[in-house]
């Protein structure tokens, strides 16, 4: 089956390539923008013949001088107004876990999958820099070298790596 991407704004407030969720079902047409011919990300803007962009996009289209609608040509740029009714549609539409394909977990957009045992996470212990699978790290966590263990010697906690030499 043919994936859909799905417009979503993450942790550092801009749009974020869609790659990252997917929708669960295609988006209709008309909430494709016409300059990247995507699915529209928001925040989602109109001219005044009701053509519908992503914000980011008729931006861009706009500082590299044109000066009309690219649909229209004779329609008003200079006032571009939000189109929540297609920010509204695009919410409305179920998308997939961004984490992994095989995940089954559906949602809205904006709605986050905490608990994905897909989802890929660094390593808590300090110093290890490895990243694992959610569903995996209690057994990386158990043979990482970096886990705090107990020095047989003194009882200090240490990194498993660093266990004091013991003088007997």
């Amino acid at each position: 089956p043919q994936k859909y991407s799905c417009a979503r704004v993450c942790s550092s407030g801009g749009a974020t390539p869609r790659a990252h969720k997917m929708y669960a079902r295609p988006p209709p047409l008309y909430l494709n923008c016409p300059i990247c011919h995507d699915t529209l990300r928001p925040p989602v803007v109109q001219c005044d013949e009701g053509h519908s962009f992503c914000e980011a996009c008729i931006s861009t289209w706009l500082d590299q001088g044109n000066n009309s609608c690219p649909v229209g040509r004779t329609c008003d740029v200079d006032v571009l107004v939000r189109n929540r009714v297609a920010e509204d549609a695009l919410e409305s539409i179920p998308v997939r876990c961004c984490h992994s394909d095989d995940c089954g977990w559906t949602g809205r957009a904006g709605q986050t999958h905490e608990d994905c045992p897909y989802e890929v996470l660094p390593c808590p212990h300090e110093g290890c820099r490895i990243r694992v699978a959610r569903s995996s790290m209690r057994n990386h966590q158990r043979t990482c070298k970096h886990r705090p263990t107990p020095c047989r010697h003194c009882g200090e906690l240490v990194q498993d790596h660093k266990l004091h030499v013991g003088t007997a």
